[in-house]
């Protein structure tokens, strides 16, 4: 298996514009997040769920062409990379 840097890294030396296509969807919704967490109610498990789908179809509507297991290591690679740069804070209710 491909880890996610190296999938990136593959993509953009193969297809520099699907690429570019895959980062604006990632930025996009970096850009959103914080609106999407402010009012988010349920547990951090489903949070992060949400957050793939929600990837994970933007990138098929974005780039059709990027297969389901390809689709599914970036935004898997994604989510990773957010959680470890920058830690979700949970409220306990």
């Amino acid at each position: 298996m491909i880890s996610g840097d190296d999938l990136l890294r593959k993509i953009h030396e193969i297809d520099p514009l699907n690429f570019r296509g895959i980062k604006r969807c990632i930025n996009q919704l970096e850009n959103e997040i914080p609106s999407i967490t402010l009012d988010w109610d349920g547990n951090p498990k489903d949070l992060i769920r949400e957050l793939k789908d929600i990837l994970e179809k933007r990138l098929l509507e974005e780039i059709p062409t990027l297969g389901p297991n390809e689709r599914s290591s970036v935004c898997s690679h994604t989510i990773s990379r957010w959680l470890a740069l920058c830690p979700l804070d949970f409220e306990v209710q």
